[in-house]
């Protein structure tokens, strides 16, 4: 249910945000980005802009001045891999291709999210460069969403805002975001900069092979061989897709089971029809799910009789143990439920065991 505050002072001070933000409009990117895969292209198709209303004069040169922007920081990237541009040239349009992505975060957050700079950039230019850049967000978090409403003059926003962890971010979305109401602790991911995110549609994130090592390598766990949803191996149909999702790594076998999987996420915060769900059309409604999701205490007792004192398993192995059951539950549930056990001290019963 959108949280709606009929607070006319709080509409007031974004108005003129709110309504500079319907007066543009961006053109087609021109820019001449890194070839992307077909799976990545096939899962992370432009999303359609949110903007609706007809783009005049000065809108359309804002928008190709904004292009422009790509364009150029692209092609300084081609001289710089030919090892003949200028480190100096490359911070100046570095800058100029951060203040566009800004206003596009905010105009255009599709958009934006198609012209962000591909992992192998950020490994490859130095810091010099990449200080410039707009920020990856991922993690799981809080979706929230108010509606400052001005009844003198029959007029209301949207304001919606991201927070995950202690991190706090103005966003801005577009296609199924747009009708979601408040959600709370779900998979988000998008880029961001000076506080605003534009927020992706798709609860998802297809990773570059060498970005999911690397994530894999912050996670500290291996990369996992096996597809997380028929059970064969990562490699069985030539179509490995490595995902992000609420800060964990998903691993699968073939583009139709990433598709499937994204898609019983994205019904499951809608509440349409996932996991026996149900929410309001247009709008979406927040399912139950406080039993089956999240991290869950688990007590490990150890019990010995009078007649048998020995100790049926040390405190180290039975934590061994109960991390291998929520490794388990982790990977199944795709990072959705976890164990948080708790081995107690040895208990030795008042009754012989015979």
């Amino acid at each position: 249910m959108i949280c709606v505050l009929a607070l006319a002072s709080l509409y007031l001070s974004h108005h003129k945000a709110f309504v500079a933000s319907l007066a543009r409009t961006s053109a087609p990117a021109k820019a001449e980005w890194p070839k992307r895969s077909v799976l990545a292209a096939q899962n992370n198709p432009a999303p359609a802009p949110t903007n609706t209303v007809s783009p005049t004069n000065s809108t359309v040169e804002e928008a190709e001045g904004t292009i422009a922007a790509f364009d150029d920081f692209a092609r300084w990237t081609k001289q710089s891999i030919n090892l003949s541009a200028s480190v100096v040239e490359g911070e100046r349009l570095a800058w100029k291709r951060r203040e566009a992505m800004l206003e596009l975060i905010q105009t255009d957050p599709g958009k934006a999210l198609a012209l962000t700079v591909p992992f192998a950039w950020r490994q490859t230019f130095p810091m010099k460069i990449t200080r410039f850049f707009e920020e990856q967000v991922d993690g799981r978090g809080d979706f929230n969403v108010a509606v400052p409403t001005d009844f003198e003059h029959g007029q209301s926003a949207v304001l919606r805002s991201v927070q995950i962890g202690t991190s706090r971010y103005q966003a801005f979305v577009y296609g199924r975001r747009l009708a979601q109401g408040c959600q709370k602790a779900i998979p988000l991911h998008g880029i961001a900069l000076e506080g605003k995110l534009a927020l992706h549609a798709d609860p998802l994130r297809v990773l570059a092979p060498e970005e999911a090592a690397s994530l894999a390598k912050q996670l500290k766990r291996p990369l996992d061989p096996i597809c997380g949803v028929s059970g064969q191996p990562v490699t069985s149909r030539n179509q490995s897709v490595f995902a992000e999702g609420g800060g964990g790594l998903l691993c699968f076998c073939s583009t139709d089971y990433y598709d499937l999987v994204s898609r019983q996420w994205a019904l499951a915060e809608s509440g349409a029809g996932a996991f026996g769900g149900s929410g309001d059309a247009g709008v979406g409604g927040s399912i139950s799910d406080s039993w089956t999701h999240g991290p869950k205490s688990l007590l490990y007792m150890r019990v010995n009789f009078p007649d048998e004192l020995t100790e049926p398993i040390s405190e180290t192995d039975a934590y061994s143990a109960m991390n291998a059951v929520d490794a388990y539950y982790v990977q199944n549930s795709y990072n959705l439920t976890s164990l948080d056990p708790t081995v107690a001290p040895l208990v030795t019963r008042g009754r012989m065991r015979q």
